[in-house]
């Protein structure tokens, strides 16, 4: 589990997939609006954020699960 701050996360994957792989985010939606988005996802990283139905940055953990093929040298 990753904690979110009130900005984005940057995640760094510790092996590079060959294209982008697809994301999967779960966490605890204390709240009815409570949602996410993925930013500047590649083969090596992606950036989330985690939003109130005010649509504000919040504080959240979060697990994550990444999908791909492949591996960078």
């Amino acid at each position: 589990a990753t904690s979110s701050a009130n900005g984005l996360v940057y995640v760094a994957f510790n092996n590079a997939f060959v294209g982008s792989p697809a994301i999967g985010i779960t966490f605890s939606a204390d709240d009815s609006g409570t949602y996410y988005k993925l930013f500047n996802n590649t083969s090596s990283q992606f950036d989330i954020g985690i939003y109130n139905s005010s649509n504000q940055l919040i504080q959240k953990t979060f697990s994550y699960i990444a999908t791909g093929y492949g591996k960078k040298d």
